[in-house]
């Protein structure tokens, strides 16, 4: 239940609502879900039920929304553009910010990289640093070749790749 006191102390300085049922596990932001704590005393109740620290729940929730194909703030992955706002985020400090859909770039010169990295680049023929000089070469831009890597890996989860027939 909210209240205007932290439950436990009676503190009414810097409250916060704390969910039984988080809301990245599912909870709900409903009366018999929160208790109202005091910073304190809402960061000691996370301490001691360990896995469900707010870094954990932060974790998870960006997961999800990664699953969803959502983008709520960070760097942008590589070739991507986040412009069309799906939803709202209220943060921990209670601020509101915007969730935005991750979407390719097609018309940058990162996405064009993407592209060759995901088309081209055979590992069996090339090294990661041969190819990190190709595209130097090609598009006067330096992509280290553990950026390569990580790119590769991070794209391979994605079928629509499978489907690209290279045509250069």
């Amino acid at each position: 239940m909210k209240t205007k006191y932290c439950v436990v102390c009676g503190s009414i300085e810097e409250l916060q609502q704390h969910h039984f049922i988080p809301i990245s596990l599912g909870g709900k932001d409903e009366d018999n879900n929160i208790i109202t704590l005091c910073i304190s005393h809402h960061n000691f109740i996370h301490k001691i039920k360990g896995k469900l620290n707010h870094s954990h729940l932060i974790k998870i929730t960006k997961e999800k929304r990664k699953k969803e194909n959502c983008f709520a703030g960070g760097y942008l992955p590589f070739g991507y553009k986040a412009e069309k706002i799906i939803g709202k985020h209220k943060t921990r400090d209670g601020k509101v910010s915007n969730i935005r859909e991750l979407e390719y770039d097609y018309e940058s010169i990162d996405y064009k990289i993407l592209y060759d990295i995901m088309t081209l680049f055979d590992n069996n023929t090339m090294t990661y640093r041969e190819f990190d000089n190709f595209i130097f070469k090609k598009y006067k831009r330096k992509v280290h070749y553990t950026q390569i890597h990580r790119i590769k890996k991070r794209e391979e989860k994605f079928d629509h790749w499978k489907n690209i027939i290279c045509t250069n």
